[in-house]
């Protein structure tokens, strides 16, 4: 039955209007819906935009979380209160690369730890999160940024590699 679920959730259901659309709403419940059939663990009040791509169903979503549009998001754990805006990439493997005698292709790819993202989060778009990050509660990562390191409590990050710019306290860098 699940196989059944996995493909109406790809084949159809992510394909429908977003959440900020007309119906999209009912839609984004769907989505809830199907997500926690297959295994995902989703808190209350959580959108999910168009083509978010959830990889083994093994995520966990707290409360009032907004997932837009072409969000990929294969291993990962998400507090309360997030804003993830659209294209978003979270990164779940590394390939191997040290043996040069072997093409990269033929090397093998490690798993990494789930990324977590903690409370009171707003990643922008299209930034990219490598795999196992931290992101600490209060973060905020700018568009187009590549996250590399565990983040700051409170921090703003920006860049490639993102670094930190100041904290939403105040406190420049």
């Amino acid at each position: 039955m699940s196989s059944l679920f996995k493909v109406f959730y790809y084949a159809i259901l992510s394909r429908l209007s977003s959440f900020e659309f007309p119906l999209g709403r009912m839609f984004s419940k769907w989505r809830v819906l199907i997500l926690r059939l297959l295994g995902a663990e989703i808190g209350n009040s959580v959108l999910i935009g168009k083509n978010v791509y959830v990889g083994s169903f093994k995520i966990r979503v707290g409360n009032n979380v907004r997932i837009n549009s072409n969000v990929r998001m294969p291993h990962v754990e998400l507090g309360n209160d997030i804003l993830i805006a659209r294209d978003v990439i979270f990164l779940n493997g590394i390939h191997e690369y040290r043996d040069s005698s072997t093409p990269v292709i033929s090397q093998p790819t490690h798993k990494a730890n789930a990324t977590v993202v903690e409370d009171d989060v707003w990643i922008g778009a299209r930034a990219i999160i490598m795999p196992g990050i931290k992101l600490s509660k209060g973060t905020i990562i700018g568009a187009g940024a590549v996250v590399t390191k565990n983040t700051e409590p409170g921090g703003i990050y920006a860049g490639v590699p993102a670094a930190l710019i100041k904290t939403r306290y105040g406190q420049e860098r």
